[in-house]
Formats: C-alpha cells, sequence, structure tokens
C-alpha cells in the first residue's frame, strides 16, 4: 500500500481517488490539477 501511495504521489493522483466514482471525474481532473501545479512549481523553484 506504501508503494502505491508513493506512486500516486509521484504521478500526481489524488488520493481521495478511493472514494470517487466515475461521477466524480471533473472533481478527480479539479483536484490532479491543483497536483501538477505544485510539482510544476516545486521543480521550477529548483531551478
Amino acid at each position: 500500500m506504501s508503494d502505491l501511495l508513493k506512486n500516486m504521489q509521484e504521478n500526481c493522483v489524488p488520493s481521495s481517488i478511493f472514494d470517487m466514482t466515475f461521477d466524480n471525474y471533473q472533481d478527480f481532473i479539479a483536484e490532479r490539477k491543483v497536483l501538477i501545479a505544485k510539482k510544476i512549481r516545486e521543480y521550477y523553484e529548483t531551478i
């Protein structure tokens, strides 16, 4: 389970996906967009 959670974090997949259904797809996309932006911002600040 820890490997799965680490992989999800590395790939910007929100952990709330475990509680979602197909009907929550737009929520998933919105959450993932925030995580991707954060990852890009953190990377950009290191260069």
